[in-house]
């Protein structure tokens, strides 16, 4: 039987997560920002594919008081979030050349999903990779998983999914995927043996 594996990125391929945030916490300008009226806001349209980030980030940038314009500002998020899990992608590796297709299923905008490819160089780890501003769907939403299994021509009994967020979790398992919710690479090595025979 086909089956597929696939991978959360934040706070699972990568880690942590939430570099850019401590960051912002040192900052002398951001750290007195309301970042959370973007992220909860106009950047939800951007994971969405709906909004370009590069459109509506000059006007936050200009409340905040950043002076140093939007690439300076997306080269210092993206860096600061760029920390992988090299151990657990060498476990990919493995399982892709025992014949196991793994894919990436991401919630992003599109120029960090590009940094994502390319920069991070998840592209050539994963068999594909899914991205939520290029489904059109959050992974809160059942239609994020309902695409990625027409994409694949899979069952949902037939993906297993890692994810570090119990709202995706519950999501994926309603659509019928076999979601397990991600603290280490204890959690993938307890399932290997379901979907890839012994190993």
């Amino acid at each position: 039987m086909s089956r597929a594996v696939l991978f959360d990125a934040d706070g699972v391929v990568i880690v942590p997560p939430y570099g850019f945030m401590r960051y912002c916490q040192t900052d002398p300008v951001l750290a007195l920002a309301d970042l959370g009226e973007f992220f909860r806001g106009e950047f939800v349209e951007c994971l969405r594919g709906r909004a370009d980030l590069k459109a509506v980030l000059p006007a936050y940038l200009e409340r905040w008081g950043w002076r140093a314009g939007v690439e300076a500002f997306l080269e210092i998020w993206f860096r600061a979030e760029h920390t992988l899990d090299h151990a657990l992608l060498g476990r990919i590796q493995t399982l892709r050349a025992q014949g196991v297709r793994c894919y990436l299923a991401t919630q992003q905008e599109s120029y960090r999903m590009a940094y994502l490819r390319d920069a991070m160089g998840l592209a050539g780890v994963f068999d594909g990779t899914f991205a939520s501003c290029e489904l059109g769907h959050l992974k809160n939403e059942g239609t994020f998983y309902q695409s990625i299994e027409e994409e694949l021509g899979l069952e949902p009994g037939q993906i297993w999914f890692f994810d570090d967020a119990q709202g995706n979790i519950e999501a994926a398992r309603a659509r019928g995927w076999r979601a397990y919710l991600y603290s280490g690479q204890a959690d993938l090595e307890r399932e290997i043996p379901h979907f890839a025979g012994r190993i």
